[in-house]
């Protein structure tokens, strides 16, 4: 069950300042929903080792959300020094690296960050008692393995998405927990906010790898690494793919059995948790709620 807590509804937009290669500074404003799907609470429901079982259930997708000066208020980014984020790999307006990925990609950037909320920094998947399974690049341990919510993301803000279908979200718990050995080594993101997240067919032959990789102990073989909305997005596809689709219910199992799983499983593993994140939020197939902060 969700937290019993006031939920509002609310518009959200990401204003940045942007400089170009060309040395002008123009104002890129992203509306990211004209109407919000998922609810922000009026107060952060602070979440500590006392309460997590009331707040949070295992399969949970948690998206760790910042504004411009970490402080977590966690509605809106603004400013030129904000950091727009790929899972860890932060780049920041105005540096050598920013400018000159507007200038080569401009638009494909601008369209990446279009595509869900810009504050939406990271993924992880909740397992239960106070352990995430996530790709971290924390240094020394950048991994994908479990992280403690409590020691390791203590005093950080996070929006959390819980799928309907709790069958699923079962299995989603499962295969978090069977990949997160660390075996799979964390991998930056560096192109992930101009990656095309079309259910193609490359990506649809990955779904069937991730999905044979259910039960296997550190992740799919053919990966040995993999960025956080990568692996929250693969997991959630194997868990989907054995529930909906499993042998018994599909007997020969093929890319082009893919196109009927629902929307929110069909887009490329590689993408954006900014791309997640929106997709996700319209896809009506979660309860939507947050902010939460870690005690």
């Amino acid at each position: 069950m969700l937290p019993q807590i006031s939920y509002r509804h609310g518009v959200y937009y990401t204003r940045m300042l942007t400089k170009f290669a060309v040395g002008t500074l123009a104002s890129l404003c992203i509306l990211v929903s004209a109407q919000s799907v998922y609810a922000q609470t009026a107060t952060p429901v602070l979440v500590n080792p006392a309460n997590v079982g009331g707040i949070l259930a295992p399969g949970d997708f948690l998206f760790k959300y910042k504004d411009s000066s970490n402080n977590s208020d966690g509605v809106v980014m603004r400013g030129f020094g904000a950091a727009i984020a790929a899972g860890q790999a932060v780049l920041k307006a105005g540096t050598k690296e920013w400018n000159e990925r507007v200038a080569s990609e401009g638009t494909k950037f601008s369209q990446g960050l279009a595509k869900g909320d810009a504050n939406a920094i990271h993924v992880a998947i909740y397992i239960g008692n106070g352990v995430l399974a996530e790709a971290n690049g924390a240094p020394l341990t950048a991994s994908v393995t479990r992280w403690n919510l409590f020691t390791d993301h203590r005093g950080e803000t996070w929006r959390v998405f819980r799928l309907k279908n709790r069958e699923i979200a079962d299995a989603v718990s499962k295969v978090a927990g069977t990949w997160a050995t660390g075996r799979m080594k964390y991998l930056i993101p560096a192109q992930v906010m101009v990656t095309n997240s079309t259910f193609g067919p490359k990506a649809k032959a990955d779904a069937l790898q991730y999905a044979e990789a259910y039960s296997s102990a550190g992740g799919p073989p053919a990966w040995s690494k993999m960025f956080c909305s990568q692996f929250a997005v693969s997991v959630a596809q194997s868990a989907a793919i054995n529930v909906l689709l499993a042998p018994k219910k599909t007997p020969k199992l093929t890319v082009d059995s893919l196109e009927a799983l629902p929307t929110e499983y069909k887009m490329d593993a590689m993408s954006s948790p900014v791309t997640v994140f929106g997709v996700w939020e319209k896809s009506g197939a979660f309860q939507i709620f947050g902010p939460i902060v870690v005690e």
